[in-house]
């Protein structure tokens, strides 16, 4: 009994981060439905076409060596039914919540609650809400769980020196765009990684070990981009279609500002799909919000530099923060031009990837944040106070998820039209 309680003092935040994920995501469960995308495989399962050739066959421009085979076994075992494809995907939303959690634990060394938080709302909102339909969810999820041991297991080679650590890194990184293709950004994501995290520790002193170093995830990331070009580039001429890449600045500037919009209205649950009541909560929280935006406002205009508290807090997690947020967004504009920016402001699964180094940007600037408020009001109250915004910003996306998982559009749509079956169940 003893060490139970020893290891729950331990390991409580773990634990908590797991359970929350479980209440929050456990309703993705119920809607036993495919989305449009999934039934393009289970038609070639139902025909029996699945074959080598369909496994490196892409999926639009996605080549997706993992998903189809799991896919594939799930529809064998249990037909239709998205169950069991869901509570996979909800495991694999643990192990990701559990790794983002240790990796922010390097990032943010010495800040104990800083990893804890920064971990909640990355893997408890609604914003990339979309990725949670079967086609998308595995996809997107298996991209960042190689990144995410990529990262570590390279943070752990440093720490210890010892080699296994550098080669699982440099396999893993090989598996990141193995499904969503905007994994392919792995490689500029570990450099920024290196660069930002890495460099001011740990890491080599001249350019020429750095390439040295580095090298290894260079060979195996044009490896991959090889495989990559033979079937997917190939297949999708053959196909008469192409990437559709525009490299216009003006576009891509406006694509990645209404991206980051979308991101932040989705936050707020500021959009035309959200729940009425989600809807007058971040209202509520978005006041709260441009209230303490004001008042950092003030404070760096009515005080002298030298006694300000600086926001950049540590200048390399900003780097890698910033680095992956605008690649992220850039890439997406570039190779999306041809959708309309609605979808850049709503659909979720382009906010994926942005919303994680997002995430790591934020837990950034709350140590300074805390400082300059700690100087504006009384520090108990003001705990207090981040506490219930915190809870507020959980209560907006646990009803959001709630309310998509039991309507009929599973991702993005006009939810108003429907009658969806969360009016009559507890959001317990």
């Amino acid at each position: 009994m003893t060490r139970i309680i020893d290891f729950i003092k331990k390991y409580w935040q773990p634990i908590v981060l797991v359970l929350l994920v479980i209440i929050f995501w456990n309703p993705i469960l119920f809607n036993n439905k495919f989305f449009y995308d999934d039934w393009d495989f289970i038609k070639v399962f139902e025909s029996g076409s699945f074959s080598v050739k369909y496994l490196f066959t892409p999926h639009n421009e996605h080549l997706m060596l993992i998903f189809k085979p799991v896919f594939f076994i799930s529809y064998r075992i249990f037909g239709a039914n998205i169950v069991p494809p869901m509570v996979l995907a909800i495991l694999l939303h643990i192990v990701n919540t559990l790794l983002f959690y240790l990796l922010c634990t390097y990032i943010f060394k010495d800040k104990k609650w800083i990893p804890f938080v920064t971990t909640l709302i990355f893997s408890l909102n609604s914003v990339y809400y979309e990725v949670l339909h079967w086609f998308t969810v595995f996809n997107t999820a298996l991209a960042l769980f190689f990144l995410l041991l990529t990262l570590i297991f390279m943070q752990r080679y440093f720490e210890s020196k010892k080699i296994k650590y550098a080669v699982t890194s440099v396999i893993a990184s090989f598996f990141i765009p193995m499904g969503f293709s905007l994994g392919i950004l792995g490689l500029f994501f570990i450099i920024a990684y290196y660069y930002g995290i890495l460099k001011k520790t740990f890491a080599f002193k001249t350019l020429k070990d750095d390439v040295r170093f580095l090298a290894p995830y260079f060979i195996v990331w044009i490896l991959f981009m090889v495989i990559y070009y033979f079937f997917v580039y190939a297949h999708l001429a053959g196909s008469g279609s192409s990437f559709a890449i525009n490299l216009n600045p003006q576009i891509i500037g406006q694509y990645i500002l209404m991206g980051f919009l979308g991101t932040v209205g989705k936050s707020f649950a500021l959009s035309i799909f959200s729940y009425p009541l989600a809807l007058l909560l971040g209202i509520l929280l978005l006041i709260n919000t441009i209230i303490l935006a004001y008042l950092l406002f003030l404070y760096f205009i009515l005080n002298p530099r030298p006694d300000r508290v600086s926001m950049l807090n540590d200048r390399g997690v900003v780097f890698f923060g910033a680095v992956g947020l605008l690649l992220s967004y850039g890439v997406l504009a570039a190779a999306r031009s041809f959708v309309s920016t609605d979808a850049l402001l709503n659909w979720g699964r382009y906010h994926y990837f942005p919303y994680i180094f997002l995430c790591i940007l934020m837990g950034n600037f709350w140590p300074s944040l805390a400082k300059i408020l700690e100087k504006l009001f009384d520090p108990k109250r003001l705990r207090i106070f981040a506490s219930i915004i915190l809870i507020l910003f959980l209560l907006i996306h646990l009803i959001t998820i709630r309310y998509k998982a039991f309507s009929i559009i599973r991702t993005e749509g006009n939810l108003r039209r429907e009658t969806p079956k969360i009016a009559c169940i507890n959001p317990l």
